[in-house]
């Protein structure tokens, strides 16, 4: 893949289409597990954290979204975005420019919250999903990928995958998840001298963990 993208750029792009995804992923199973907090069951974010062998203390429902948001653990919302933004520094010449200054103003508002406790509400997830979502529609709205948005599309699939499969187990959705990922490997993995395409049938072995060897095979198309 040398030739076509340097190893560096493909593992920001690959880590940036993760993390953004993970904070998406975070934000919006946090809603519901804080308003289960509010009337049905105060444990409810300890339950949502133990799903990603995480364990977290928290007094209230207000307190379990700081603690989700800003909180000493590696799942933490304004952590994980200032990876995504470091990330799309480092491979800024890939990112088209809106994309990249909704990154930087994710990055921002959520440091902001951090810095100058402000208060976490409805309004401020709100508005940091709809950033997210507004990043992935100017990346993915030109008709014919690049090499590049590719592999910030793995980043994004394999961390939907994960998210599902903690959640939801190994279902039809799953597979046709890995059925998507397995495809761009196998496209990127499969170009010639003339960087033509060729799409390879790609299987994954799900006797094994799914996320770990997805991981290890976008890990060998990047060395190669």
């Amino acid at each position: 893949m040398g030739q076509l993208l340097t190893a560096n750029s493909a593992t920001n792009l690959y880590w940036l289409g993760r993390y953004l995804e993970r904070i998406n992923g975070l934000l919006t199973y946090m809603m519901p597990a804080y308003d289960e907090c509010i009337d049905i069951d105060k444990d409810a974010g300890k339950k949502l954290y133990k799903g990603f062998s995480i364990e977290i203390e928290y007094t209230n429902a207000s307190n379990f979204l700081e603690v989700a948001m800003f909180g000493e653990h590696n799942s933490n919302i304004a952590m994980l975005a200032d990876h995504a933004r470091e990330n799309a520094i480092i491979c800024r010449s890939y990112i088209n420019a809106e994309s990249f200054g909704e990154i930087i103003e994710l990055y921002t508002i959520l440091q902001n919250a951090s810095k100058n406790q402000i208060e976490i509400d409805y309004n401020l997830i709100n508005h940091a999903l709809s950033l997210i979502s507004e990043i992935w529609g100017e990346t993915f709205k030109v008709s014919k990928s690049s090499v590049s948005d590719h592999f910030l599309k793995l980043g994004r699939l394999i961390e939907k995958l994960d998210f599902h499969l903690r959640f939801h187990g190994h279902d039809e959705h799953a597979i046709n998840l890995s059925e998507s990922i397995s495809s761009i490997i196998g496209f990127l993995s499969s170009y010639d001298e003339d960087q033509q395409p060729k799409v390879t049938e790609m299987t994954v072995d799900t006797k094994t963990n799914i996320i770990d060897t997805m991981h290890a095979q976008v890990q060998a198309l990047i060395v190669s």
